[in-house]
């Protein structure tokens, strides 16, 4: 997986400690400190849904 300089400092937001993923300019998947995980924006409520983002992570980048 490549990611270029600007999707490389996005990755950790320093702000509210959350892991960030972003491909072609938007963010796919975040991790929350408290364990919540969003894709797309929307909280995950399933393991199909991170599965789904996480493949949208690595054909986007």
């Amino acid at each position: 997986m490549k990611f270029n300089i600007e999707e490389t400092k996005n990755l950790l937001n320093h702000d509210s400690q959350s892991i960030i993923f972003n491909a072609a300019g938007r963010e796919i998947i975040k991790l929350s400190p408290n364990g919540d995980i969003f894709v797309n924006g929307k909280l995950v409520e399933n393991d199909k849904e991170v599965v789904e983002g996480m493949r949208e992570l690595i054909t986007n980048s």
